[in-house]
């Protein structure tokens, strides 16, 4: 309510009013999580590695799956069930592929420029 009261009528939302919302942002992020706006990526494999017992070289193309990684268990705990979200501090209920590192991003952001499409 503090915001809607600094507001005049008929005057709307800025990004500086919406990055005082943490509890709104907190459920925009757990609603995203469970239904992802983007179902995955193609990504370049930068560095030969194994997975599941198969060798992925480097230069081959993969396909990261969000919804799959956004209800992995070991990441989120009980991953079916929308998360309650009372944190007053933004971060805190973080999705794995839309916002920033500190919390639970997958990627560090200095590789992020090593990325190719």
């Amino acid at each position: 309510m503090e915001i809607a009261k600094s507001k005049s009528p008929g005057e709307l939302l800025n990004w500086h009013d919406i990055e005082k919302m943490n509890y709104s942002w907190n459920i925009a992020c757990e609603v995203m999580r469970l239904s992802p706006p983007l179902q995955g990526a193609f990504r370049e494999v930068m560095n030969d590695f194994i997975f599941n017992g198969f060798s992925i070289p480097k230069g081959w193309k993969v396909y990261w799956s969000a919804g799959s990684t956004h209800r992995n268990p070991e990441c989120f705990p009980e991953p079916e069930n929308f998360t309650r979200v009372d944190s007053k501090e933004t971060g805190q209920f973080r999705t794995l592929s839309y916002h920033s590192v500190e919390d639970r991003g997958c990627v560090p952001e200095e590789s992020m420029h090593e990325w190719k499409y």
